[in-house]
């Protein structure tokens, strides 16, 4: 009796390890075949968030702020923020100590070619996290934020914005969304999504 409960606990964890490794993990991390060149800029290290700088890993601290895709006076499906306007905001941002910008959204081609521009050009770089914004209007209708239909809106705009990301995208014109080509890759600067 002794020797089949250790069988059987042996062949349980087992098919545990299978199925918690198969089922949360292949689904959650896409593995690049040999042949792609992957570089990761950023890190967690327990409690901490590292930047690879020079091939070593420093621990940094995220002091970040905010960019819609509004400025005073415009809403924000109207994109009206220009690259020179961006890139005053870029260095007033790294004046006041802060290290990143995080966006909710792909903005226009003019935030990528100016957060390009500014850190190719000055000696305080800014870290991009970059967000990818949920079509609410679509989980509305389909009440239920989980749905085949809104997994799959998600994941095209989650690849549309690392295409953004690497300055590999043309958007066509669509209700509240930002249009035109984007050129730029900013990747070595994008600490988070």
């Amino acid at each position: 009796m002794r020797k089949y409960i250790i069988i059987c606990t042996v062949f349980y964890f087992i098919i545990s390890a299978y199925i918690l490794i198969h089922l949360n993990f292949s689904t959650t991390y896409v593995r690049p075949d040999d042949s792609q060149d992957v570089q990761i800029l950023s890190r967690t290290h327990g409690k901490e968030i590292q930047v690879n700088k020079l091939w070593n890993w420093k621990k940094t601290y995220i002091k970040g702020v905010d960019i819609g895709a509004a400025k005073p006076g415009a809403f924000p499906g109207d994109f009206a923020i220009s690259k020179k306007e961006y890139l005053r905001w870029f260095k007033q941002i790294a004046k006041m100590n802060a290290n990143t910008i995080r966006v909710y959204t792909i903005l226009n081609p003019e935030f990528y070619e100016a957060f390009r521009e500014y850190n190719e050009t000055s000696f305080r770089k800014l870290y991009l996290i970059q967000g990818v914004w949920v079509d609410e209007e679509s989980i509305l209708r389909e009440k239920d934020a989980f749905s085949p239909l809104i997994l799959n809106e998600f994941k095209g705009d989650i690849e549309q914005a690392i295409d953004v990301i690497h300055g590999n995208s043309s958007i066509q014109p669509a209700n509240g969304k930002a249009v035109g080509d984007y050129t730029k890759d900013v990747s070595k600067w994008v600490i988070g999504y």
